[in-house]
């Protein structure tokens, strides 16, 4: 059997060569077919990060057991629901995340403003307006073990939320000068939305080009 490594966005998605397992509705919101380089998926729920201490406790249990190397946590609550701090922030790294992604709530903790220009694995949506003049960045190219190299974007959904710049655009651009396969050997696409027909919407836009689309 060959050898494939393994990703997760909290909890947990994993690349692995065991059989594939089909998601249902209620565990993923929005998935694109893995891209086309042989990758078989097993997709679990995804879910933003409320209980941080029951994360901390369980993460590094789970990145073992499932031989994980990659995992992405949404912590845009990690904070006690608002926002997250660079106290929860180290937390979770300390526990295995590998990359923080956030939200609509990415600057409750006006902490966040400052701690995000010198964490590079914590990103912000993509498609805030440049004259907003946001600080950190909202995609992150990240390497894991092996030398193997990953992309990670976060976006802002604009159906029954503030209204940021197009995601559909903005991620366009992101996966045009870092295209899957050549620039990168993954490409996850966190989309932060209210509306399940735009997170559906932009599975099928990434299709072909990323990894994987959850939100």
């Amino acid at each position: 059997m060959r050898t494939i490594w393994a990703v997760a966005f909290i909890a947990l998605v994993a690349w692995h060569s065991r059989a594939e397992a089909e998601p249902t509705a209620d565990q993923l919101a929005c998935s694109n077919s893995v891209d086309q380089r042989n990758l078989e998926a097993a997709l679990e729920a995804c879910h933003r990060v409320f209980a941080r201490d029951g994360l901390s406790d369980h993460l590094p249990g789970l990145k073992r057991d499932l031989k994980l190397d990659f995992v992405v946590v949404n912590a845009e609550n990690a904070a006690g629901g608002f926002g997250i701090t660079e106290h929860t922030a180290k937390e979770l790294f300390m526990a295995g995340a590998d990359c923080l992604t956030l939200g609509n709530h990415s600057w409750d903790q006006k902490e966040a403003l400052t701690y995000i220009v010198r964490e590079p694995r914590l990103i912000r949506p993509l498609n805030y307006p440049r004259m907003a003049d946001a600080p950190g960045r909202g995609a992150q190219l990240l390497e894991a073990p092996g030398g193997r190299r990953v992309l990670v974007i976060n976006l802002l959904g604009r159906v029954h939320m503030d209204a940021l710049d197009d995601p559909f655009s903005a991620v366009d651009r992101e996966l045009e000068a870092c295209p899957l396969g050549v620039a990168c050997d993954a490409a996850i696409v966190d989309i932060h939305a209210e509306a399940t027909s735009e997170k559906m919407a932009m599975g099928h836009f990434c299709d072909g080009r990323a990894s994987l689309v959850v939100g």
